[in-house]
């Protein structure tokens, strides 16, 4: 028997997968965590919280699988980018890890932009200073809890947490690297300039790896915790997009992937960088040797019908709960007896600011238009639509950088939607391919765990025997034509309201200010 498992980190939940190389079995287990919210616009999770959910993760899917954990060839890691985690000498956490959805780092941003300047940071690394990056949230730690930074060692970005508490070793790789706002993303290495600059020593970086390396092995302490064995070679990984793209296929230029997960993705394979002087789209490295990925990151997709589905769905929750069917399912159902277009209602999905292409953090979600004889079902399918609305909008912005589309797949919990999946190839007007199997950046882990131990010759290799493409959505034209109509709308809403939010924006710091 031989057994390769990935361990993804996500944003809410920590999600394992076991596969059986000879059988073709493949084997799944999560646990679910929560976000902090300690304050408006601040976001945070506890590192032990993510370790926690990765033993009982690894133990439940050993216990369901009986799968003998010396079978375990590798094991391979990817997760949420960006969030990071400060550690002492000891390698203890200093505090929680502030999560890429954390906007508090506003001022740090600003700051950064005025006293070093855009332009060099973006000749540096490839992209442009943004709340969501690891380097102003560090900025923000040592400006705002200085006895915290100064105790500070290492800074491990989350899956990089769980990969050193695997396995002692503290790294990473270019792709999670890209995600820092440190990383030079053309040349592979640290931007020692970029370090000078902003006055922070080279040796809190962990040490760089390539997502094939065995960078450790499984320790006997980690083996008594979490039910493996000592010795199993742990890979580097990547970062999820980069992972998720590896898990889709996605080797070839013109290749592109639309996500709704927590977030949502839209990004392309390159075979040279494409950063975007527009400052829109992110320029970031591959998890495969000498490719990179032009990436658009939504801040809230999938985590909107959450969300929606959390205060507002406990009807649909006790029915799913009574029939023992997902509740997601119920949604879509009243979803899709609503017509295309929602008939005026248009969602924008900004409930945490958002990144691609605005990079607006003041940015808020709203229903526009609802009147009178809109349901329930009509906001949750606008829901559907508004995210289709921003895919459309990031995927022409990379399209624009003169990379020309060959292929779109879908990937992510929301694509598991046939009608999101649906509402996207009407909105987009482009046939989207699904992908087997379906379990992104988790799958993308287990191919780089495979080529790091020698199972395949290469990441391409690996991926002819792995990933399979299957027919997917054609689109509709009438459907297509009618919202086009609506994009516009949606296009104009937030153009419209953008003093809005600022203005808003600037009314709750005050009330914030005055409160304390």
């Amino acid at each position: 028997m031989s057994f390769l498992m990935g361990i993804d980190l996500g944003t809410t939940g920590c999600k394992v997968i076991l596969y059986d190389t000879n059988k073709k079995n493949i084997y799944r287990s999560y646990e679910e965590y929560s976000l902090d919210v300690p304050r408006a616009g601040w976001v945070e999770q506890d590192p032990e919280v993510w370790w926690d959910a990765t033993r009982k993760s690894v133990k439940r899917i050993l216990s369901s699988s009986k799968a003998h954990p010396p079978d375990i060839e590798a094991i391979g890691l990817c997760g949420q980018m960006h969030t990071h985690v400060l550690l002492d000498k000891a390698g203890r956490p200093l505090r929680p890890a502030i999560s890429w959805m954390d906007q508090r780092s506003g001022p740090q941003v600003e700051s950064l932009k005025k006293k070093i300047g855009t332009e060099f940071i973006f000749d540096q690394t490839a992209n442009f200073p943004t709340t969501t990056y690891t380097l102003p949230q560090l900025l923000w730690v040592r400006e705002n809890e200085p006895g915290v930074f100064a105790r500070a060692c290492k800074v491990l970005v989350a899956k990089d947490y769980v990969k050193f508490r695997l396995t002692g070793e503290m790294t990473t790789d270019p792709s999670e690297a890209s995600g820092t706002l440190l990383f030079d993303v053309a040349h592979r290495r640290w931007s020692e300039e970029l370090l000078h600059e902003v006055g922070l020593p080279k040796d809190i970086l962990p040490e760089l790896t390539s997502s094939t390396d065995i960078v450790g092995k499984i320790t006997r302490t980690t083996a008594i915790e979490t039910g493996l064995v000592s010795g199993i070679p742990v890979i580097s990984g990547g970062g999820d997009c980069a992972t998720e793209a590896v898990g889709a296929g996605i080797i070839e230029e013109g290749q592109m992937v639309t996500v709704i997960g927590t977030a949502g993705v839209v990004y392309i394979c390159t075979y040279s960088p494409r950063p975007d002087a527009r400052f829109r789209a992110l320029c970031w490295y591959h998890a495969v040797e000498d490719q990179w990925i032009t990436i658009a990151v939504m801040q809230s997709t999938g985590y909107a019908l959450k969300w929606f589905r959390d205060n507002f769905g406990r009807e649909e929750k006790d029915l799913a709960e009574s029939r023992k069917e997902d509740v997601y399912e119920i949604l879509g159902r009243k979803a899709a007896a609503v017509p295309a277009g929602c008939e005026g209602l248009v969602f924008l999905p900004y409930l945490m600011g958002e990144r691609s292409p605005h990079w607006d953090s003041d940015a808020r979600g709203v229903f526009y238009g609802f009147s009178m004889h809109h349901t329930k079902a009509h906001f949750i399918r606008s829901i559907m639509e508004g995210v289709a609305y921003a895919i459309r909008e990031n995927a022409e912005v990379i399209q624009n950088l003169g990379v020309k589309t060959k292929e779109v797949r879908a990937l992510g919990g929301g694509n598991k939607s046939k009608l999101w999946r649906q509402i996207q190839t009407d909105v987009m007007g482009r046939r989207i391919l699904k992908v087997f199997p379906e379990e992104g950046a988790a799958w993308g882990a287990v191919i780089l765990a495979g080529v790091g131990v020698g199972l395949y010759g290469s990441v391409p290799q690996a991926i002819k025997e792995m990933v399979k493409v299957i027919p997917g959505n054609e689109p509709d034209e009438v459907r297509h034509r009618g919202y086009n109509d609506w994009y516009k709308v949606y296009r104009q809403l937030y153009q419209r309201l953008a003093p809005v939010y600022k203005t808003t924006a600037e009314i709750l710091r005050r009330e914030s200010t005055n409160s304390i």
